[in-house]
């Protein structure tokens, strides 16, 4: 089928080249650990990825009520956000059972993922929805529209051409899948659960390319660089209502988000390699609780969407709107390096760092004060509990 959904960058293949170099790294990693630990690294990235997700659009809870969920343990919270949570295990536990190209797997995925919590669960909407710019001040107000989702009659038709056209694409999957996860977001075929499912249809997507991706934390990653990750579907949207002519710079985003996460992923599995099992918990989760932290930053930025439908009933989801600069800066090697352990782990320290790159710490710091002079990062909360926020894309400069 034609590509109608974004230009190609001939840097992809590159960025491929280096990603598949990167999960034959992880397999032998992995390969390494114990079952045992094996098994509770990737219990607690399915954690990982289920706060984040559900933290993406508003979920208040953080990781350890997440794994007590996850336990079967009861969990004081909100019952919005506990049931967020029960069902977006449930739709991820069933990952296996899903076929990536089904329209009826579709919307069965997002009947999980929205079981108890809207009306029209596993049904495309009836109603149409746009997405609306929101100043949060003494009281929400609303302005332009930032995106108009297609119309109710056109989704299953969009979707269906969707999952065909994945089918059956010579691109590789981590293009198409990351087409895909942007085209669920500009067709935005339901009433709420878009970003939940866009997510999890890429990680399935990716998880049929290799099995180590359903462990790897993606969700985390965006999470971190939700600000970006933001202005990229922005960036991509058209106002054509559920097609776009290019959504590459979408695909650049979720490129640079798999890269870090496999990195971040190696990360995990030295740590366990030198934490003894009844300390494993603790040590991997510390200080991860950034969900509701992420979301109290996005006032500062200036700026959360709200999904309306036109039906009256409002969805609200949180969409940076003027978080920071939209463009890219070149790094040299170090700096490019500090960069994308910074992006992969915002809590990492200078000390880690510095060890991690066979550098003096007051070179670490030399270039993580630079980056900050470029606007490529920010420091977000106290230095003992804070983390770094990623605020700009960069790449490794090219050898003159």
């Amino acid at each position: 089928m034609k590509n109608v959904y974004f230009e190609t960058n001939p840097e992809w293949a590159t960025r491929i080249g280096q990603i598949y170099a990167l999960v034959e790294r992880a397999k032998i990693a992995e390969e390494r650990v114990e079952p045992i630990n094996r098994l509770q690294l990737r219990k607690m990235n399915r954690v990982m990825t289920i706060q984040s997700s559900a933290a993406i659009e508003g979920n208040r809870l953080n990781v350890p009520q997440v794994t007590a969920i996850v336990d079967g343990d009861r969990v004081l919270g909100p019952p919005k956000d506990v049931q967020e949570v029960i069902s977006l295990h449930t739709a991820y536990e069933n990952l296996h059972e899903y076929n990536p190209y089904s329209v009826a797997d579709f919307l069965r995925a997002h009947s999980l993922v929205t079981e108890k919590l809207v009306k029209e669960s596993g049904k495309f909407r009836s109603v149409g929805v746009s997405i609306k710019e929101v100043r949060i001040g003494v009281k929400k107000e609303y302005g332009k529209t930032l995106h108009e989702g297609a119309a109710p009659k056109d989704v299953p038709r969009l979707i269906t051409n969707l999952l065909n056209w994945a089918k059956e694409t010579k691109e590789h999957p981590l293009i198409a899948s990351s087409a895909v996860h942007f085209t669920i977001e500009n067709i935005h075929p339901f009433r709420d659960g878009n970003g939940r499912t866009g997510r999890l249809w890429q990680t399935l997507m990716l998880t049929k390319f290799n099995p180590i991706f359903e462990w790897i934390p993606v969700e985390t990653l965006i999470h971190y660089n939700q600000p970006e990750y933001y202005r990229a579907l922005q960036k991509s949207h058209s106002s054509s209502g559920g097609q776009t002519t290019n959504c590459a710079p979408f695909i650049d985003f979720m490129l640079n988000v798999i890269e870090s996460a496999l990195y971040r992923f190696q990360d995990d599995v030295n740590t366990i390699a030198t934490v003894a099992d009844d300390e494993l918990n603790v040590e991997m989760f510390k200080n991860e609780d950034l969900g509701t932290t992420f979301v109290k930053e996005n006032d500062e930025l200036d700026g959360v969407g709200n999904v309306t439908t036109n039906g009256g009933t409002n969805v609200t989801t949180n969409v940076t709107t003027n978080g920071g600069t939209n463009g890219g800066i070149n790094l040299e090697d170090y700096e490019y390096e500090v960069y994308k352990l910074l992006q992969a782990k915002p809590t990492v320290t200078i000390k880690k760092m510095s060890n991690k790159l066979d550098l003096s710490e007051r070179q670490t710091q030399r270039i993580v004060t630079k980056l900050k002079e470029l606007g490529a990062i920010k420091r977000v909360g106290a230095t003992k509990n804070g983390y770094w926020q990623v605020l700009k894309v960069a790449k490794r400069a090219k050898k003159k």
